[in-house]
């Protein structure tokens, strides 16, 4: 009980200094813009698919409210690593946890608290797609199983996101060195998937087919939601904040 009560102290601390930060009020507005923006290029894919196919029903489903979630999901790669770069860089710049060693907090109340933080930052910039869900319902798009499968899609690459940006952070001290490698880490995370074409081997493809990121998330996307794909996050998501933790921990914190 007295670690959940210092690692709720710990949470509410990094929650306070989220959202006194400027920086996180400046990515949510730029996060909302490349939003808004993704949302325009889906919907003047879908007019030219109805020019060009006169005649013809063009699915909005598939075209408008899937290609939008798919896009938003390239905005995370980009956008993510911003807000996880500085996750302990201040920590070891002003030598904090010299101070955090002599106090009761261990490596997990830490790791805790930034990742429940950054998902609790991350959650309140994904509230600002709201309005582009009432766009939808008065466009006709009634289909809202989609709406929320979209966005538990995003709720669960996000998971997976912050918990390699932790790991990341708590391994390199450099803000924009982290950043520009997690961008990387993350590219290559979503495009593991191309490797299904590469390989013949029925087992081959379907170790590489679990493995890959983009499976899962087209996976939920759609609103076909196994339990594999659950445990996939959730069990790549525990294992990259183990890491952190090892860390955190090989730094004597």
């Amino acid at each position: 009980m007295f670690q959940l009560s210092m690692m709720n102290i710990f949470t509410k601390k990094e929650l306070k200094e989220n959202f006194q930060s400027p920086l996180s009020y400046v990515l949510t507005s730029l996060f909302s813009l490349a939003c808004g923006l993704c949302f325009l290029n889906v919907l003047f894919q879908y007019f030219s698919l109805q020019e060009a196919h006169a005649g013809e029903y063009v699915d909005p489903i598939f075209y408008v409210v899937i290609g939008f979630f798919t896009n938003v999901n390239i905005v995370l790669i980009f956008l993510i690593p911003l807000i996880c770069m500085n996750l302990f860089s201040k920590e070891y710049r002003n030598a904090v946890f010299d101070l955090i060693r002599t106090s009761k907090l261990k490596a997990w109340n830490i790791i805790s608290g930034k990742f429940i933080a950054s998902m609790v930052l991350f959650t309140f910039m994904l509230s600002t797609l709201g309005i582009f869900f009432i766009i939808f319902w008065y466009s006709g798009i009634y289909e809202y199983s989609f709406v929320i499968t979209g966005v538990l899609s995003l709720i669960l690459n996000s998971l997976l996101y912050i918990s390699l940006g932790v790991f990341l952070s708590s391994l390199i001290t450099s803000p924009i060195i982290c950043a520009f490698t997690h961008i990387i880490c993350l590219v290559a995370m979503n495009m593991f998937h191309n490797l299904l074409s590469v390989s013949s081997n029925f087992g081959i493809y379907e170790i590489i087919n679990y493995l890959s990121l983009t499976s899962h998330f087209i996976n939920i996307l759609r609103g076909v939601v196994y339990s594999s794909d659950l445990i996939y996050y959730g069990s790549f998501s525990f294992l990259f904040l183990f890491f952190a933790k090892k860390v955190l921990e090989w730094r004597k914190v």
